[in-house]
């Protein structure tokens, strides 16, 4: 998800018998992932990309993965990483999802409609990357699928080395016309309490229910690396509210807790119509606050988890649906900044970056 505040109006595959020696179909992947109950259990991924590697005039189709194994101890294993993209179906999700794959990355295209998965998924079918790129509905909403995302990793990869959580939404409605050629324009949005709480819901607490599901798992990797897209937009210099910038940018004892309690306060003062008075944001406030809290929370679990190179990124004003592609930056641009953050051979956590710098909280 975008993006920055906008500085505008405030299983084994079957052989033949065939005596030609061919290589294994790398379509075998696909075969496993299908989920095609009763089949038997395909190659694990290291004989796989020895199947699809290893050189053809030695490989027939009647070697076994046994054979395989001590007629080429000289051959380099190709050890797979494995990555999930939230919110991955269009916009800088299913761009981080093309730059990841290219970079030796099994990844997790995620999405809460099959369909536009799907669809999503299709893109890259002619693409060297349709191999390596694989669908899975995840519905950050629901608690069931969340888990059934986390269940997938555990029985097809055995670990995850990297989380992009990108799911998030904007949290207003535009009008018939709003963010069309004009920019994002306050008196153009639709915003109602629902929708707030919908918006600190989906951009603060389902992505953090989406992460602790998946921490077991990334805790099973040499480098696990969780990014969280944020935006600048939740920056505190934008909270005027002395309260809670006081407690966010308490660094050393910062709690969920206290994250939640700020949450409240401002529902609070939204369903009062106190915001103003109050010392909040009014334009995009919910979305400001929800990425305030996500910033926060990036910090606390990297405390937590201190094996792990967690951060958060602002990407840029970028065009995608959330802005109604009023946005500056193409996808490409914005999604090079957390896939940046993923790549990073090391680096220090619990940081926030504004593309590619890093920036205050």
């Amino acid at each position: 998800m975008d993006q920055s505040f906008p500085e505008m109006d405030t299983g084994v595959a079957p052989t033949t018998t065939s005596p030609k020696p061919k290589l294994v179909s790398r379509n075998l992947l696909r075969y496993r992932l299908q989920k095609q109950r009763g089949s038997p259990k395909v190659l694990p991924w290291c004989l796989y990309s020895l199947y699809t590697k290893f050189p053809s005039h030695l490989l027939t189709t009647n070697v076994t993965p046994i054979s395989l194994f001590f007629a080429c101890a000289h051959v380099v294993i190709v050890v797979f990483r494995f990555a999930v993209v939230t919110g991955a179906n269009k916009g800088i999700g299913f761009e981080a999802v093309r730059q990841l794959a290219p970079n030796g990355f099994v990844v997790v295209l995620t999405g809460r409609d099959e369909k536009k998965g799907l669809e999503a998924l299709g893109k890259l079918e002619d693409s060297a990357l349709s191999d390596n790129v694989f669908f899975h509905q995840l519905d950050v909403a629901d608690p069931a699928s969340i888990t059934s995302l986390a269940d997938f990793i555990k029985t097809e990869f055995g670990k995850l080395d990297i989380l992009v959580n990108n799911a998030g939404i904007g949290g207003v409605k535009f009008d018939s016309d709003g963010g069309q050629g004009d920019g994002i324009v306050q008196r153009k949005l639709i915003q109602t309490y629902e929708l707030v709480e919908e918006c600190l819901k989906t951009n603060y607490y389902r992505a953090k229910r989406t992460a602790e599901a998946l921490i077991s798992l990334l805790q099973l990797s040499n480098s696990p690396r969780i990014v969280n897209v944020s935006s600048s937009a939740g920056q505190l210099k934008n909270i005027p509210n002395e309260w809670a910038k006081r407690v966010l940018c308490d660094d050393e004892n910062l709690t969920e807790a206290e994250v939640d309690e700020v949450l409240e306060e401002f529902l609070k003062d939204y369903k009062e119509g106190s915001l103003e008075a109050k010392g909040w944001p009014t334009f995009l406030s919910d979305y400001t606050v929800s990425k305030a809290a996500m910033n926060a929370h990036t910090r606390i679990i990297a405390k937590k988890y201190p094996s792990f190179c967690i951060n958060c990124v602002c990407p840029g004003f970028v065009k995608t649906d959330i802005n109604r592609n009023t946005g500056i930056l193409p996808v490409e641009e914005g999604a090079a900044s957390p896939v940046r953050l993923a790549l990073l051979p090391d680096g220090s956590p619990g940081l926030f970056f504004v593309r590619q710098e890093v920036s205050p909280f």
